[in-house]
């Protein structure tokens, strides 16, 4: 199975303050800190859509996030303390407006924040969207680029600064 290109943006207030591309090999996982009532972005592709279906584990106080499809034993991203912080999983669907991640068979919106230790559950992004939370409302660059996409246009801006200082 072909694994999806995707990464997660750590949101704190209205401010994202760390991008991760996950990695596409199972041995290299990516592991960040939860912060107090962060926002956690999931984006696939270029245009920065949520995957539809995620799974979670809970592992003691950690969230283990795999993409549908893919072994939920062998996450690409682990949310160290999300259980000690009151967090939240999210991700802009294809109209451009921000949803959470909900278990997919519960009535009400159960979100992540309510597994048991041990327990894993598929989880989708749920139908009503997240009030007031819109890209224009990031304080910092309110791209949800990917680290390897910011880098090439790092080296693309370097590359015409040294092509027009040569002179």
């Amino acid at each position: 199975m072909k694994m999806v290109k995707a990464s997660v943006s750590v949101v704190d207030n209205s401010t994202v303050t760390l991008t991760r591309d996950l990695s596409q090999s199972h041995d290299k996982l990516v592991r960040i800190q939860a912060i107090k009532g962060g926002k956690y972005i999931l984006s696939t592709g270029e245009r920065g859509f949520a995957p539809e279906k995620i799974v979670v584990k809970r592992v003691g106080k950690d969230l283990h996030v795999s993409l549908e499809g893919e072994d939920p034993d062998a996450p690409r991203l682990i949310i160290e303390d999300f259980y000690e912080f009151e967090g939240q999983l999210i991700g802009m669907s294809q109209d451009s407006t921000y949803h959470p991640y909900v278990v997919v068979d519960a009535e009400g919106g159960l979100e992540a924040a309510f597994l048991q230790d041990g327990i894993s559950s598929p989880l989708t992004l749920d139908r009503a969207s997240l009030a007031g939370f819109e890209p224009s409302s990031f304080a910092v660059s309110g791209s949800l680029l990917s680290t390897s996409a910011f880098s090439l246009g790092a080296l693309g801006l370097l590359g015409v600064a040294a092509a027009g200082g040569g002179g």
